[in-house]
């Protein structure tokens, strides 16, 4: 399903975890926002030594991330696994993630980031069956002085 920053955000503060996210687009700011929130909010401290693993597309092979995202968490009620630069993996190395999207264990939260529009579609629309799609957008130019002025308030300031 395709969601919101803002819905994504609540699924992490209340709990409500989807199984795989995959956080794509071309404006940056806000999928690094999301992975730093799924990478420092789920797991406490003591729990991130077990149960936080971490990829890069370019280094990572997909059944490594696999046999990772079927291990149960340890001592948590979760396991996030975070795979970065899914745009630096090659194509056929990302579909071999669709035997897992068949059945994705629940207990583990898949993190998938894709900076840039280069995300295969059909992965994509098999993604949203099981969890949440977030495709971040440049803001128009007509967009950027709210942004900034609602990003100010959220900071407790005010802009004159």
């Amino acid at each position: 399903m395709a969601s919101t920053f803002e819905s994504i955000e609540k699924e992490i503060t209340n709990r409500k975890l989807q199984p795989v996210y995959l956080l794509k687009g071309e404006e940056a700011y806000y999928l690094k926002l999301l992975a730093d929130k799924f990478e420092k909010s789920i797991l406490d401290e003591s729990e991130a030594d077990f149960n936080l693993s971490v990829f890069y597309g370019k280094d990572a092979s997909m059944e490594q991330i696999m046999l990772t995202a079927k291990q149960y968490p340890l001592m948590s009620p979760y396991r996030v696994v975070i795979l970065k630069e899914a745009q630096m993996m090659d194509k056929r190395e990302l579909s071999k993630m669709e035997r897992y999207l068949l059945k994705p264990l629940p207990t583990t939260v898949l993190v998938i980031l894709n900076n840039g529009k280069d995300f295969p579609q059909a992965l994509a629309t098999k993604i949203g069956k099981v969890g949440n799609v977030f495709d971040s957008k440049k803001p128009y130019d007509n967009q950027v002085v709210a942004w900034i002025d609602s990003y100010v308030k959220q900071k407790g300031y005010t802009i004159e």
